[in-house]
């Protein structure tokens, strides 16, 4: 069993950090279900009942135990890269940061918000201290830009998507009793509040100043402005929409306090009487299930927003230090979100109108992007499992890099055909592979082309003949120096080390993807992650090219492999697929199934090659419009 610490905002107070630790834990268990997830929160016993899961007190001697006996921690997600809130916060985390990594253990940095980092001393130490991490995601392209800005070289950052997108909404009739309980009648709009500007970064925690009643310099008098705006406009959706106005306190209590920002405003409105407050205390994901039931979200509190339009509600997101903003962007809908700072009665109210009536279409755009969102959520989980694997010394990931390093020569001798007295037959097995699947693959020019498990590169010598881009995968580095040396001065061609499980390119950017040779090595949950991790880095109608042994003849051979036998027997793997698992898979992970041809050869049985399209049957073109774009 493996053990993974979980540390990020403490969800016990705000739903934000909840959704995001509940549906962290959600993808970690179902992608590594022998895991066991521990949570460090100020107060375990409510965070332990709430997500049913392990929780520890964050007090030094809880923490370090923790830590050592864990194999991954995980960071995040929020935003805990910045020191607006306060200075020490930062510091804390580093030293939490710096002290994993002395104990020799993984760290993920788990689909984070990044920044503000202000003073050049912090800056530096995000520079060294998030550097040195084993693998970053971030849960948005404003974050990665930050990163940059930041000075942070890692060569493992990843765009995600943030964790609560792919949490999943209590059921229908729950939502029906929760709003019969709060006397909800739709349709109705969410706004969502907090204090915000009251503080500026110092080197004491905002709860201080809080429970003193004496914040640093901030904006006391616009702020007030800002929620005679709010009461205005909750009045102007009330008396011309027509609608009841639900106040949604994101944050209740402690230095917060959502909950009075609610009430001061609806005390401020001439039609109080048709707002109200949301008065239970509620699961996030029992809070998703209410704004999908909404017509409208309008949203200071970021996940607010980030619930809604993941439940298919439209939003206009109020954004603070580029949060809600960067969102928006993400599902393609900038126009919807505005600075807290211009966020007045006057430019509202124009938005919420255009928002009100364009609500069904809205609506739809957000259910067609939301996929691919929720998809690049779960992604986070994937490379946690990545890393595990990694760290694992039993693992097969290792024994079978170890092996194709050491008989890489024997492979790129194969599609030569001389010399041992195997070759003949393998050489003329493997280029009759080759052959087929290059024909279903129709590779055009322009086009970009990822080989994964690539080896000594011969599929990319014939890919780059044709004017396409070709990016070569493989877990061994001694294949890769074989395709090196194969490709050079090949100025298409692009050469990445890692395990098929996770593809560090970016979704939707690939017209073709080539898995020759490759699952005969993996186990169900690996193939599982790969086609997963093809189908996010193909465009739509893309088109994935894949092969697999017929029969068992080869599997049994790799379970009793002598030393006397050439080295694609021998490799090391557990070679748990082929044709008859090969299909199913495929077709229960959505792809289309093209054409398939089965090559039979002896003395091993043969091969099974498949073509399969994302979403629609492939429809190749001369020009590909989207070469210029870059790839991580």
């Amino acid at each position: 069993m493996v053990r993974i610490l979980l540390w990020g905002g403490d969800s016990w107070v705000n739903q934000g950090d909840s959704a995001i630790l509940s549906a962290t834990i959600s993808s970690l268990k179902e992608t590594i279900p022998e895991a066991e997830l521990l949570v460090a929160s100020a107060r375990p016993k409510q965070t332990s009942r709430l997500h049913n899961v392990l929780s520890i007190k964050r007090t030094p001697g809880g923490i370090l135990k923790a830590l050592a006996g864990c194999d991954l921690l995980v960071w995040g997600g929020g935003q805990l890269l910045q020191n607006a809130s306060s200075k020490p916060f930062l510091f804390l985390q580093f030293f939490l940061l710096l002290t994993a990594k002395l104990m020799r253990k993984k760290v993920m940095c788990y689909a984070q918000g990044v920044g503000p980092v202000t003073d050049p001393v912090s800056r530096s130490l995000a520079r060294i201290v998030v550097g040195s991490l084993d693998a970053i995601t971030v849960r948005d392209q404003r974050s990665y830009d930050e990163l940059i800005a930041l000075g942070i070289q890692n060569k493992n950052i990843q765009i995600t998507a943030d964790p609560a997108v792919a949490l999943k909404p209590s059921s229908e009739g729950r939502a029906v009793d929760i709003m019969r309980h709060e006397r909800l009648i739709q349709p109705f709009v969410v706004i969502s509040l907090r204090r915000w500007g009251h503080y500026k970064s110092n080197w004491l925690p905002v709860s201080f100043y809080a429970k003193a009643s004496r914040w640093p310099a901030g904006h006391p008098e616009s702020y007030h402005r800002f929620l005679s705006d709010m009461a205005l406009l909750a009045d102007c959706i009330v008396s011309q929409l027509k609608i009841q106005a639900l106040f949604l306190p994101m944050s209740s209590g402690g230095d917060q306090g959502d909950e009075v920002i609610a009430k001061s405003v609806i005390d401020m409105m001439v039609r109080y009487e048709s707002a109200r407050v949301l008065e239970g205390s509620y699961h996030p994901s029992e809070l998703k299930a209410i704004l999908a039931k909404a017509d409208l979200v309008i949203g200071l509190r970021t996940h607010s927003v980030i619930l809604a339009c993941s439940a298919g509600t439209p939003a206009i997101a109020i954004s603070y230090s580029g949060k809600g903003e960067s969102f928006m962007e993400a599902v393609g809908l900038p126009e919807y979100s505005i600075p807290f700072e211009r966020a007045t009665f006057n430019s509202l109210w124009p938005m919420v109108k255009d928002a009100w009536m364009k609500r069904e279409g809205l609506s739809l755009h957000l259910s067609t992007v939301i996929a691919a969102l929720q998809m690049e959520a779960k992604r986070n989980a994937l490379i946690a499992k990545d890393l595990l694997n990694i760290n694992t010394d039993i693992s097969t990931y290792k024994k079978l890099t170890k092996s194709f390093d050491s008989e890489a020569d024997t492979w790129a001798g194969h599609y030569n055909g001389a010399t041992n007295i195997a070759r003949p037959f393998i050489s003329s097995s493997l280029i009759a592979r080759k052959n087929a699947v290059l024909s279903f693959a129709e590779v055009q020019p322009g086009q970009r082309v990822l080989d994964l498990g690539c080896g000594p590169g011969v599929y990319g010598e014939e890919i780059l003949t044709r004017g396409a881009f070709w990016y070569g995968m493989d877990i061994s580095q001694a294949m890769l120096s074989y395709a090196h040396t194969r490709l050079y001065e090949q100025p298409n061609s692009r050469l990445l080390q890692g395990s098929s499980t996770f593809i560090p390119l970016k979704s939707s950017n690939l017209d073709v993807a080539i898995c020759s040779g490759l699952i005969d090595y993996l186990s169900r949950d690996q193939l599982i992650d790969t086609i997963r991790e093809v189908q996010r880095v193909l465009r739509p109608g893309g088109v994935l090219c894949i092969t697999a042994n017929l029969g068992d003849r080869l599997r049994w051979l790799r379970s009793r492999a002598p030393a006397w036998l050439p080295a694609p027997l021998r490799v090391i793997g557990p070679a748990y697929f082929h044709s008859d698992g090969l299909i199913k898979e495929l077709e229960e992970s959505g792809l289309f199934i093209e054409e398939e041809i089965r090559i039979r050869s002896k003395p091993f049985g043969g091969t099974l090659v498949v073509k399969a399209t994302k979403g629609v049957p492939s429809t190749p073109s001369m020009e590909y419009p989207g070469a210029s774009r870059q790839l991580l």
